[in-house]
This record gives structure tokens, C-alpha cells and sequence, in this order.
């Protein structure tokens, strides 16, 4: 009997320690959404690229990361910056123009015996065309290591 009471105490803790962290994180998401909305609203003829981050469910396979996005010849604080945006699947508003996209590229995999293997591909510079509300998929090639983006349908 006291061991059902032990593991009641601690799925009640841990149920309020996920509620006091989720309503500490409630007022971070909401400017997040809300400076996502104002960018959108700003350039409505921004383009999506999507992308695989790896923060889903599986941490197997090959993610994409974009640590930086630049106009070519502007510094850090050239015209307005892609925004990342969330959802079932993570993609970035970017307004209409050449863009240079810093890409990198980790791809992990099972081992033998409780280990497992990663590989980093990049940085790499990718200088990227965008248009006015197109969709773009941004992938990276495990057998060619190379970055490709085509064009995603609507």
C-alpha cells in the first residue's frame, strides 16, 4: 500500500511541474506567435521554406539546420530577416529576394552495442533565389552530400 502512495505523490508532482512549466512558457510563445503574425502581415508576399529540424518525435535519420540567413553583400543587420515558424512542420517566412542561407546538416543513425553514429555535414553558404509566395523544400543528400531546394507544391 505504501508504494502505490509513493507513486501517486510523484505522477501528482510531476503533473505539476509540467503545468507550472507550460504556463511559465505560455508568455514566450505568445510573442513568438504574435511577432510571426506582425511579420506576415508586413511582407505578404513572403515566401515558405520548409525544412526538417529534428525536433519531432524521432531523433534517426537526417536534419537540416539553418543557424544563419543573410542578404548577400548586407551584414546581420541588413533588411528584414527570415522568421522560423512552427507547426506540424517547421518552415521560415523569407521575403522575396536572393538570400545566402548557412546550412548545416546532422545525420544520425543506430549503432552496434548501445552506440550510435553521427555525422555533421557544413556549414555551407548556400545563395538561394526566392520569389513572391512560392513554397520551397530545403533537403540535404546523404549519398551526394549536397543541399538541394525544389520547389514544394501547394
Amino acid at each position: 500500500m505504501e508504494t502505490y502512495v509513493w507513486y501517486l505523490a510523484v505522477g501528482a508532482v510531476a503533473v505539476v511541474l509540467y503545468l507550472v512549466i507550460r504556463l511559465a512558457l505560455r508568455p514566450m510563445q505568445k510573442r513568438v506567435r504574435d511577432a510571426n503574425d506582425a511579420f506576415a502581415a508586413e511582407h505578404p508576399d513572403a515566401a515558405k521554406v520548409y525544412y526538417k529540424s529534428g525536433l519531432g518525435m524521432s531523433n534517426i535519420g537526417t536534419m537540416v539546420m539553418i543557424p544563419a540567413v543573410n542578404e548577400p553583400g548586407r551584414g546581420p543587420d541588413g533588411k528584414p530577416k527570415p522568421v522560423p515558424c512552427g507547426g506540424t512542420q517547421e518552415y521560415l517566412l523569407v521575403p522575396p529576394g536572393t538570400w545566402v542561407f548557412t546550412l548545416t546538416a546532422v545525420s544520425h543513425r543506430p549503432g552496434v552495442a548501445y552506440k550510435s553514429v553521427t555525422n555533421q555535414y557544413g556549414p555551407v553558404d548556400l545563395q538561394i533565389r526566392v520569389e513572391a509566395y512560392k513554397s520551397y523544400q530545403l533537403t540535404f543528400d546523404k549519398s551526394t552530400k549536397q543541399f538541394r531546394i525544389e520547389d514544394r507544391p501547394a
